[in-house]
């Protein structure tokens, strides 16, 4: 066998011991800003509750549920009240998607 034989197994071994090819949506901007992690084909989409919670929105805005493929929203007034909207402006409830104040 050359070389060249022996690397490409050694390659193939690597990517399928990690899983494969890496998910272009996954750790983008749109990814840590709004949880649209996975790749739809057309473009990246929220794929779990997880992939909100773990978001710049949730954390800013209370928007920690998956309300669509496309959008993370504040399903529940529990999302609102660990967000910083609701610490520093009051917004800690929820309604029709977002958190609102008083």
């Amino acid at each position: 066998m050359c070389y060249a034989e022996g690397m490409w197994r050694i390659v193939l071994a690597v990517v399928l011991l990690l899983g494969g090819c890496a998910d272009p949506c996954e750790g983008s901007q749109a990814c840590l800003v709004m949880g649209r992690c996975v790749d739809s084909g057309e473009g990246c989409v929220v794929g779990s509750d997880e992939d909100c919670r773990a978001s710049l929105d949730c954390v800013d805005h209370g928007a920690c549920t998956r309300g669509s493929e496309s959008w993370c929203v504040a399903a529940s007034d529990g999302d609102c009240l660990g967000s910083v909207g609701c610490g520093d402006f009051g917004e800690c409830w929820a309604a029709d998607g977002e958190c609102v104040g008083p």
